[in-house]
């Protein structure tokens, strides 16, 4: 499945009423006003296998901007628990097929892939020397940026968005 100009736009929109969206199976997306006031609704050519959340559309959008630069090197780092948290796998394996991306999916627990700079780096060799973009719960935003810092990474090359989990 690949993400259409549509799909996209409809995506940049939605941000507008609620930085977060809820994506469900087949090709409807959802974006409820934080107040619940306004529900945005959209049908979209684009259809997706399984029901999930983008946390911060807008990192999501800036995020698949990168892979339309040619000339970067992109090394994108999955970690999830389970297989079946690999969401949209299949898209991000698109993409990085057509920019020449390279993904590393970690699957398994914090103790398995912990976050430091070494782990990273078996990954990541030029970490060191790179713009870091994370997303993630709490936890893993605070490992990737201890390693970013242990790297002496500066500031203005790591970018973050935490969040958190709750029940729905």
């Amino acid at each position: 499945m690949k993400l259409d100009s549509t799909t996209i736009n409809v995506l940049k929109s939605f941000s507008q009423i609620n930085p977060s969206i809820i994506v469900k199976e087949g090709n409807t997306l959802l974006s409820p006003s934080p107040t619940k006031e306004i529900l945005g609704r959209a049908t979209v050519p684009a259809s997706f296998d399984k029901k999930f959340s983008i946390y911060s559309v807008s990192r999501f959008l800036n995020t698949l901007s990168l892979f339309n630069d040619p000339t970067m090197e992109i090394d994108v780092i999955f970690r999830a628990s389970t297989e079946e948290d690999l969401v949209l796998r299949k898209e991000l394996d698109a993409l990085a097929d057509a920019r020449g991306a390279r993904v590393h999916y970690l699957v398994g627990s914090r103790k398995i892939h912990p976050m430091n700079h070494r782990y990273i780096m078996k990954f990541v060799p030029a970490f060191r020397d790179s713009d870091v973009y994370v997303c993630g719960p709490t936890p893993l935003v605070e490992a990737v940026r201890e390693a970013a810092e242990s790297c002496g990474i500066p500031k203005n090359r790591f970018h973050d968005e935490a969040f958190e989990f709750h029940s729905v």
